[in-house]
């Protein structure tokens, strides 16, 4: 193969195809047809001599030579964006589709203020928002996904990049009249009761410090993945649920109540997560600006 000969359009082709795993979707992004993303990838097999992709149970799984290829597309098509915008980032130019993993605490509060401001700076580029996983570092590495927000103090690889960009200050919340109004109590006291939990890939209990100030057992009566049916437990049981301040300000106070706790402070610090590749990547630092003024609202 000679890079004279070769169509750099097929390049593009092929880093839709490595991030989505599957034809149709790639078309979607392409805004083509499915047919033409085929005949694309076989001329992409035919330039490279290599399949690049086979079948599987999740859709195209990626070869060799098509892994090699993905580590390294996504900086080349990086370095050509910044050459042709030259020193200035012009986010109007954004287009085709952002994927943004959040844990279940940021999707509720800031899923929709993320929608809210890339409609505003970028009216051309399409936001899709996924859960937080064990998946996601991976998902990261290959560009599937371009960012993630999470607590802070993840233990990962030097691939990815994770800085602070906001914190979340937690508080006690129940169902309205489980107690006196405005009542103070020690953290202790909240936790002889029965406590429910988000069950989330980097965060438990131990995660925001419970056990480790107290080192005695919890009664976690209630966990769940989704916020929902916890605010939906609570309403009907005597239990205690750790959460956002900004979650609890958003409830119906004639529903729910908070229980302040006057020796200990609950706080998780915000990471923004991506692939180290792109560090210093005028898009990203953007990105960060952008996500910043979003938490400190």
């Amino acid at each position: 193969m000679e890079l004279k000969t070769l169509d750099l359009n097929l390049l593009r082709v092929l880093l839709v195809l490595i991030q989505e795993r599957n034809t149709y979707r790639a078309a979607e992004r392409l805004h083509t047809s499915q047919p033409a993303v085929s005949r694309s990838l076989a001329k992409l097999r035919k330039e490279f001599d290599d399949p690049l992709f086979v079948r599987d149970k999740q859709g195209l799984k990626l070869t060799a030579k098509a892994e090699e290829l993905a580590s390294k597309l996504p900086k080349i098509f990086d370095d050509l964006q910044k050459m042709i915008d030259g020193d200035e980032f012009d986010h109007r130019r954004l287009s085709g589709k952002l994927r943004i993993s959040l844990n279940a605490y940021l999707m509720v509060l800031h899923g929709s203020d993320l929608y809210n401001a890339f409609r505003k700076y970028c009216p051309n580029l399409q936001l899709e928002l996924f859960s937080f996983d064990k998946g996601t570092i991976n998902k990261i590495l290959d560009d599937s996904i371009e960012i993630a927000l999470t607590f802070d103090d993840l233990k990962v690889n030097k691939e990815v990049y994770q800085t602070e960009v906001g914190q979340l200050d937690f508080t006690m919340v129940c169902q309205k009249g489980l107690f006196a109004d405005n009542i103070d109590m020690s953290f202790e006291s909240c936790l002889e009761y029965p406590i429910a939990g988000l069950i989330m890939p980097e965060l438990n209990l131990e995660r925001i410090r419970v056990k480790r100030a107290l080192n005695k057992p919890i009664n976690l009566a209630f966990r769940c993945q989704q916020i929902t049916p916890i605010l939906d437990v609570i309403l009907n049981a005597p239990i205690m649920f750790p959460a956002p301040q900004k979650l609890f300000a958003r409830l119906d106070k004639k529903e729910y109540q908070e229980v302040k706790v006057s020796d200990y402070q609950l706080t998780e610090r915000v990471a923004l997560i991506f692939n180290n590749k792109y560090y210093q990547s005028a898009k990203y630092l953007w990105l960060e600006k952008v996500i910043k003024s979003i938490l400190e609202q």
